[in-house]
């Protein structure tokens, strides 16, 4: 095999793929669209929705105030939307959507809860706000174009995402 065809082969963890760029980019868009209506949902039932349209329409400047709730709204709904999914199966909906999951980098095992909610989702989060340090985010994105497939997030928890191998019909008991 020549080193190019080596380089076009997927790289793979403990015996399992590592998911595509494009795979990964939906699935993240996928999250994107789910959590902000799951924030702006949240924001209705307790009567904030007024203030967090307008906030989105940059009609008003965030306070500490709002900015708090905002962040813990933010993380209340990732929970409620991805929690068990994250803790049983080291998928987020989109990831599930899309066939693909977190896992640990060496052993290609489910990760703990924990471990993926401080390290590839608070730890960046916060890190955001941190104006110098909120440059990461580019930084985060732009790893995912190395040859491992992974962003600094991934690189921090120690973590890769793989796609989950489909069943086929026979496995799926199917004749």
């Amino acid at each position: 095999m020549s080193e190019e065809e080596a380089k076009a082969e997927p790289p793979a963890i403990a015996g399992l793929v590592v998911a595509s760029r494009m795979t990964r980019l939906g699935a993240h868009i996928l999250d994107s669209i789910f959590h902000l209506g799951a924030i702006w949902l949240g924001f209705a039932l307790v009567g904030m929705d007024d203030l967090f349209r307008q906030l989105v329409l940059g009609e008003i400047e965030p306070s500490l105030n709002l900015t708090m709730n905002i962040a813990l709204m933010w993380v209340v709904t990732f929970v409620l939307l991805n929690g068990y999914l994250l803790a049983k199966r080291g998928q987020s909906l989109g990831k599930y959507m899309l066939g693909i999951a977190i896992v640990d980098h060496e052993t290609g095992r489910i990760v703990p809860f924990t471990k993926i909610m401080g390290l590839r989702v608070i730890l960046p989060y916060v890190a955001g706000y941190i104006p110098p340090v909120g440059l990461i985010a580019v930084v985060d994105g732009l790893f995912i174009f190395g040859d491992s497939r992974r962003c600094v997030h991934d690189y921090l928890c120690g973590t890769s995402v793989i796609e989950i191998p489909r069943k086929t019909a026979r496995e799926r008991g199917a004749g």
